[in-house]
């Protein structure tokens, strides 16, 4: 497994130093399909975080979380599943309008700083 990279490291670091951000500065996950996958913000109380594990977007039951193992955007047999280990259209981490990463179990894929689901809930959600 490959250690979080660092451009996702120092954006979360910036918006734990920086309460005052926007949304849009704030790390987005989307799925390759453009669904809205939760906020990047180790925030466990806000509903849009992925953080929050009995949200939309943190819950491992939830249709629309990267941590539902059998759902389409977590899915260990979905091409868009973060924990597909050979998954090529894996969730993506955009901020700004720009993709700056990728979290997927793939450690081939190329295109964007890999994140792999289960060290990134680590480090955001624990911090």
């Amino acid at each position: 497994m490959k250690s979080l990279p660092a451009i996702l490291a120092a954006l979360l670091a910036s918006a734990v130093a920086s309460p005052a951000l926007t949304a849009p500065q704030i790390p987005q996950i989307y799925g390759a399909d453009g669904t809205f996958l939760g906020l990047l913000t180790p925030a466990r109380i806000s509903t849009d975080s992925f953080c929050h594990q009995y949200g939309n977007y943190g819950s491992q039951y939830s249709t629309v979380s990267i941590f539902n193992q059998y759902g389409v955007y977590g899915g260990k047999y979905s091409d868009t599943g973060a924990y597909n280990p050979t998954a090529t259209n894996p969730p993506l981490v955009v901020r700004g309008g720009q993709v700056i990463g990728i979290i997927s179990k793939n450690p081939n894929i190329g295109g964007a700083e890999r994140s792999d689901p289960d060290a990134l809930r680590i480090y955001v959600c624990r911090m």
